[in-house]
């Protein structure tokens, strides 16, 4: 049995593990009714992360320092910020003045380690543009773990002033009145029509916007362009060119296979690949209602795709039946077990850092029989309505997604921004582009209370049944009675 490097030990590696599996974190929330029947309970106080200095001395703030940050004095005059801001690029329509009176405001920022320095240097910078505001930086629990954490501090009213969160947590937060309508804020600024329409769609909660798209990822195609090279191969374009490339690449005497990917995590593959052979796992009926989809033509033939890969057609191992994280399989590709694994573009970056002497290349997830496919996720900030200052927080959360921020600080967090002016801005690496390419014409997930435990429940069927070399009609049957239980009114 071919087994698999551990990457566990490095500590971005487990960073980014940990943020990867964000939407399944949810299930602890929607599956259990937690948002809103958690008790207030005992709350543990959080880590407290490197705060930046209240006077910036224009160097930048290091991640290992944590001098302490005071209220600002009651004679500093309330801040004033043009909606244009610092680096705001010109295209984006200019709104009123934002201003803000003196405060001390904390952001919890989930991921942590060696991802805070940059946001602790944005912080320093906003400080120095915002001389009457001051920003703790904290982070408040895991990523597995920060749901509970969230759910809990926003009932009892001690949540931050402003919250990181991914994507389907908006939603959720929202429905259970958690977090602060931005609606006034975004009009004032000027700046919604700026946003990616996949991702600003990923804030609506009732048609209005429950915070801002933070960051943004796309899923493509990662492979070893050393082995493309030797074989003169070219990335597919399509998955049925996938296969072909799969086999060519396939040398099982050497542990040697064309494709990796983990057996029990195989949601955001199939899915993805789901919407480009035309189909769908869920559908929303005309009366808002939900109802699965999983049991047609389209998503038999997609399950049974990347069954065949292990039991048919020999191009993914048999061990990867068992990797239960979405990111298992990324070390196989360094390790030169696999030549091709889709990823992420956090996962790629920590890859050449991690592996810095492999060559690797990257392309846009391949086209099913119906069109190019494209998943959108990532994370969002959010406002808590026990906020004291939301002004403040406002001001905070609007300035960490301008280009003045992203450009000199939050490009180390490993994502994409989510406003058109500040993508168009930024100068490229060739591994990155593909994954820009595909931003234009990528989905989201759809925002409802089942849909973690609906992703749980189509990764265990997924696994049963290729463990047991079942059939993609009868997966499908599985995953379609899962869902419609989970979907079914109560």
């Amino acid at each position: 049995m071919a087994h698999l490097l551990d990457e566990s030990t490095s500590p971005r590696s487990s960073a980014r593990l940990s943020r990867r599996h964000m939407i399944a974190g949810l299930a602890l929330l929607v599956s259990a009714g937690l948002l809103a029947a958690c008790s207030g309970g005992q709350n543990t106080p959080p880590t407290t992360a490197p705060s930046a200095p209240a006077q910036p001395t224009g160097a930048p703030t290091s991640a290992s320092s944590a001098p302490t940050t005071s209220a600002a004095p009651s004679t500093v005059k309330p801040v004033t910020t043009p909606a244009t801001g610092t680096g705001q690029s010109a295209a984006t329509p200019a709104g009123k003045a934002v201003s803000a009176s003196p405060a001390s405001i904390t952001f919890w920022h989930v991921d942590s380690g060696s991802l805070n320095k940059p946001v602790a240097d944005a912080i320093a910078d906003f400080e120095q543009q915002h001389p009457g505001i001051t920003v703790k930086l904290e982070n408040p629990a895991p990523w597995n773990t920060v749901p509970t954490k969230y759910a809990a501090a926003f009932k009892a009213g001690s949540a931050a002033d402003v919250c990181q969160v991914a994507f389907p947590w908006t939603f959720g937060f929202a429905q259970q009145g958690a977090i602060m309508d931005v609606s006034s804020y975004i009009q004032q600024a000027g700046i919604q029509s700026d946003f990616i329409k996949p991702a600003w769609n990923m804030v609506l909660y009732d048609n209005k916007p429950f915070g801002v798209p933070w960051q943004a990822d796309t899923l493509g195609l990662v492979y070893r362009a050393d082995w493309f090279k030797s074989l003169s191969l070219s990335p597919p374009s399509t998955m049925d060119e996938l296969l072909g490339v799969a086999q060519k690449l396939t040398d099982p005497a050497k542990n040697q296979y064309g494709i990796g990917y983990a057996g029990g995590f195989v949601f955001f593959n199939l899915t993805t690949h789901l919407w480009g052979n035309g189909g769908d796992f869920v559908t929303q009926n005309s009366d808002g209602t939900w109802k699965s989809v999983i049991n047609s033509k389209e998503g038999v033939a997609t399950i049974q795709y990347w069954i065949d890969l292990v039991q048919k057609l020999k191009v993914t191992p048999q061990s990867i039946i068992t990797l239960t994280n979405y990111l298992d399989a990324d070390p196989g590709l360094a390790i030169g077990q696999f030549g091709m694994v889709f990823m992420a573009p956090g996962e790629y970056r920590d890859l050449v850092n991690t592996h810095p002497d492999v060559q690797i290349g990257t392309a846009i997830f391949p086209a099913g029989t119906a069109s190019k496919p494209s998943k959108m996720g990532g994370r969002s900030l959010v406002i808590p309505k026990s906020t004291k200052a939301p002004d403040a927080a406002w001001l905070f959360t609007e300035y960490l997604t301008s280009a003045d921020a992203f450009a000199k600080h939050l490009r180390a967090i490993a994502e994409f921004p989510t406003r058109q002016s500040v993508l168009d801005k930024v100068q490229w690496s060739a591994l990155d582009k593909p994954y820009v390419a595909m931003i234009p014409y990528s989905r989201t997930y759809p925002s409802f209370a089942q849909f973690a435990a609906i992703q749980q429940a189509m990764n265990k069927d997924f696994q049963a049944g290729l463990s047991a070399n079942q059939t993609g009609e009868t997966v499908a049957k599985q995953m379609d009675n899962h869902i419609t239980a989970l979907i079914k009114p109560s």
